[in-house]
């Protein structure tokens, strides 16, 4: 599967020295958010029973399986940091696909919320899932292996190896201001 992702310097210089990849939560600026570190920690063990984890990993790696016609690699990452742009084959049995607004949903309130709904439900469903047990949570949570239509999934993996590396481009990021500013 061709996959694409966009990483910091450091990820390029330690696959070239090491030969692969693994992804490290503690430098990550959310690792203190209250849903995030729960969610990585969630999406770890249900990732593993998906596909087998290599020893001495502990959270997948993220990358596009498609790259939408807005998208531009330029823009990932701080502005001004110095980046790579990975091009990557890995073996379909290796990946795993996310629906990314639901993830977002995970991320940001601990569980996936229906779409469309109105502000009372969803605070109703904020008090149940503050309350449920982590068996509910993560019956609910298990929706993000369904991809809704319209939505671009994205690619979770273990690692990236030097071999599955197809294409790198080095770039420094560049967010553009807004016109109005």
């Amino acid at each position: 599967m061709r996959l694409y992702t966009s990483q910091g310097a450091k990820v390029a210089e330690n696959i070239a020295r090491t030969g692969h990849h693994v992804c490290d939560i503690e430098k990550s600026y959310m690792n203190d958010d209250k849903y995030f570190r729960r969610a990585y920690d969630w999406l770890a063990g249900a990732l593993e029973k998906r596909i087998k984890k290599p020893a001495n990993v502990s959270y997948p790696v993220w990358a596009l399986h498609k790259l939408g016609e807005e998208y531009d690699y330029t823009q990932q990452g701080s502005d001004g940091e110095e980046r790579v742009f990975f091009e990557l084959e890995i073996p379909d049995d290796r990946v795993v696909a996310i629906d990314p607004v639901k993830w977002f949903d995970i991320i940001a309130c601990g569980f996936v919320c229906p779409s469309g709904i109105s502000d009372e439900e969803y605070e109703r469903l904020c008090e149940k899932y503050d309350h449920a047990t982590e068996e509910e949570l993560n019956a609910n949570r298990e929706q993000i292996f369904d991809v809704d239509e319209g939505n671009i999934p994205e690619m979770v993996f273990w690692t990236i190896n030097a071999a599955d590396v197809v294409s790198t481009t080095r770039y420094i990021c560049h967010i553009p201001q807004d016109d109005y500013e």
